[in-house]
């Protein structure tokens, strides 16, 4: 990522482009059908927000351009797909925020097509905004990434862009867990979920659902093992 590529530092006034905020990525391609295409023309991320674009046609900018293998039924699902791992990406980095994604497009029946999904909630279900110009706007792209995620100078950007540790979850977890009234069964599972995550990271194991899926099955049935003791304890009791 460059923050803030083509400001100054010092007593030199800061730069408030939107290159300050622009992510650097490969030129990435997306087949939409045998005939049409999307690119990945940039990311551009505040505090504020994140925005995605993408356009029907090829940009201006140079390098190596790599083709997606990945092949979808219709836009909409090339589209959701890769917003949302773009929004995994920037959540494994802390950046959570609001996302847009800006589609710029030449062609009328794709545009058609995407307008009408943009106030259509059931196949993003919320996670992202969807905004769609037509391709002629390409030029106003800065304007419009400022109306929505404004301007950014590198010394507040707030977010350090690294990978959130286990540490860093179970904190997260801990302050939660305390402004909320919490039952105790819900407090006992998550207490053993932290207990669990930490055992894991001390032995090095992290990202292993398996692993943390088996310790967790584990303590559940030990849990299941003693309520089914403590019942028929009293069943005896009361016979």
């Amino acid at each position: 990522m460059i923050l803030n590529e083509s400001g100054n530092s010092g007593s030199e006034e800061l730069s408030h482009s939107q290159e300050a905020v622009k992510i650097c990525l490969a030129r990435i391609r997306f087949c939409v059908d045998d005939r049409r295409w999307l690119f990945l023309d940039e990311i551009c991320a505040t505090d504020t927000a994140m925005c995605i674009v993408l356009t029907d046609g090829e940009t201006g900018a140079t390098g190596e351009m790599i083709t997606s293998p990945a092949k979808y039924r219709q836009p909409r699902d090339l589209i959701g797909h890769t917003v949302r791992t773009v929004i995994g990406l920037a959540e494994q980095v802390g950046l959570l925020v609001p996302c847009f994604c800006m589609l710029y497009l030449n062609d009328n029946g794709l545009r058609s097509e995407l307008e009408e999904q943009m106030g259509n909630q059931d196949w993003h279900r919320g996670d992202f905004a969807l905004l769609v110009y037509e391709g002629s706007d390409i030029n106003k792209k800065e304007t419009h990434i400022a109306g929505v995620a404004g301007f950014l100078d590198h010394s507040s950007f707030c977010s350090d862009l690294r990978q959130i540790t286990t540490g860093d979850f179970i904190r997260e977890l801990d302050s939660k867990m305390k402004r909320q009234h919490l039952s105790p069964d819900r407090r006992e599972l998550l207490e053993e979920t932290k207990s669990i995550l930490k055992e894991l990271d001390d032995k090095g194991i992290v990202d292993d659902p398996r692993a943390f899926g088996t310790k967790l099955d584990t303590w559940v049935k030990s849990r299941i093992d003693d309520i089914e003791r403590r019942m028929t304890d009293d069943e005896a009791v009361g016979a």
